[in-house]
């Protein structure tokens, strides 16, 4: 499994996530495979949903057992964070 090893800042905001490869594609590619409705509005309720579609044979059977982390980041109307959650994990099971 993959521990999240370093926080960083960002705008004041201390992120519990590792700075790798997946966390640079979920930057770089919001709303695109495997992430959908990662980037949006919340309702008034303040909710919302976003999901991870793994594609049946797109992972290798060696990414069984890897850990994504991810966190929600409240933006602003200038797109700058003022809030973020907690991590969630998901377990690759393959």
């Amino acid at each position: 499994m993959v521990e999240i090893e370093t926080d960083f800042q960002f705008n004041g905001l201390t992120l519990p996530l590792n700075q790798d490869s997946y966390f640079q594609q979920t930057i770089d590619g919001p709303n695109m495979l495997p992430l959908f409705n990662s980037l949006g509005t919340l309702d008034g309720s303040e909710i919302t949903q976003t999901s991870v579609v793994l594609i049946a044979g797109s992972l290798p059977l060696s990414a069984a057992g890897f850990v994504l982390n991810h966190i929600a980041v409240v933006l602003d109307s200038n797109y700058q964070p003022i809030m973020i959650s907690n991590p969630a994990s998901l377990l690759l099971i393959l």
